[in-house]
């Protein structure tokens, strides 16, 4: 728990999977141009909100691409086939068809 100007904010702790060196450089003009070893840094703090709040927006963005891939599959099933394929038909057959559309039968 870290506790500042008044707030307090709960802190997550989690192992780094790599080591981290710390290098402190030297302020004196004798050791100017001279690095130290500081330390090592074996751990990452986040804020517990914070991290709850990224879990929520994978969550939301996973949702997203589901309701977009539903989406797509329903416009497919709702497209238009065309064919290029053209059938020859007796003149007869054809006003035949053409009677019966302006006859309303």
């Amino acid at each position: 728990m870290l506790r500042y100007a008044g707030k307090t904010q709960v802190l997550d702790t989690n192992p780094e999977r790599f080591r981290h060196e710390i290098y402190r450089h030297g302020a004196s003009s004798s050791e100017k141009g001279n690095w130290a070893f500081a330390g090592l840094v074996s751990h990452s703090l986040a804020i517990k909100v914070a991290r709850d709040a990224a879990a929520g927006v994978d969550a939301a963005l996973e949702a997203l691409k589901q309701n977009l891939a539903t989406a797509s599959q329903e416009k497919e099933a709702r497209g238009y086939v065309l064919t290029t394929t053209l059938r020859c038909f007796p003149l007869v057959s054809i006003l035949t068809l053409l009677l019966l559309f302006l006859c309303g039968e």
